[in-house]
């Protein structure tokens, strides 16, 4: 007798930050390996997709690499569903990155992004006077950007991480004295304050802090992974008590 449910094994939700379903994905495992693929927009599509794709591993003619291939996407709305996933969330300036990106490639697909196109695309916000530090910002939000298109199995290669980041001298390390933080409360609406705290103790920027996702959050071990940086690269940042504290009070 089949066990309740069964149809939707392997049938994963997608939401958005507010914990809204807006996709469904499918994980099936493929020679001792678990793939996903997606995402799909409703969970019938879903279903439909993983039964097709179990009964081709039943017969010995599932190929994984030919539906996570992908890359066909453009990039102008993969660059409108990253906005819209992280409504709300979103660093203000990020605005500013999509509309640059999607002037530069406005009818491309995301398999066009190869690299010499995107170092094509470096050397023209350059030449346009962009600094060298506001370069790597914009390269670095097209990551993120990217880096969800991956997730999402709409792109199997990720193009910028083969492009070296301009180098950036090191920043003056600056700290709010406890005076001006009680000036910044007093600005900010109280559900706000936890966040500026959390900055504080952290010294994380704000586009690393509202960019974290909870994957990157440790707090068992008291770790945070910001995986992309003002700088370009990785970096890991411990969390006191408090900080601890302060997260697992908006996980509730």
């Amino acid at each position: 007798m089949a066990r309740a449910g069964r149809r939707d094994r392997g049938l994963l939700p997608v939401k958005d930050p507010h914990g809204r379903v807006n996709g469904w994905k499918v994980r099936l495992y493929h020679e001792g390996r678990e793939r996903r693929f997606g995402t799909f927009t409703t969970k019938t599509q879903a279903r439909d997709f993983y039964e097709k794709a179990k009964q081709e591993q039943k017969e010995g003619r599932f190929f994984p690499e030919r539906y996570q291939r992908g890359g066909f996407a453009k990039l102008s709305e993969v660059l409108e569903g990253y906005m819209a996933a992280f409504a709300g969330c979103s660093p203000r300036d990020e605005k500013r990155y999509k509309k640059a990106w999607t002037e530069l490639f406005p009818e491309a697909r995301l398999n066009a992004l190869t690299p010499a196109a995107l170092e094509q695309a470096w050397a023209k916000m350059s030449e346009n006077g962009r600094s060298p530090q506001t370069v790597n910002r914009y390269m670095g939000f097209l990551r993120r950007v990217l880096n969800k298109a991956i997730r999402d199995c709409k792109l199997a290669v990720h193009p910028v991480s083969r492009i070296k980041m301009f180098k950036e001298p090191p920043g003056r390390t600056r700290y709010l004295t406890p005076e001006e933080e009680r000036k910044i409360l007093v600005q900010l609406n109280a559900t706000y304050h936890p966040l500026l705290r959390l900055a504080v103790l952290t010294g994380m920027r704000q586009m690393e802090e509202f960019s974290l996702r909870w994957a990157d959050v440790d707090l068992e071990h008291g770790l945070v992974t910001v995986p992309a940086t003002k700088s370009g690269g990785v970096q890991y940042v411990h969390l006191n008590h408090e900080a601890q504290t302060i997260l697992r009070g908006i996980d509730t």
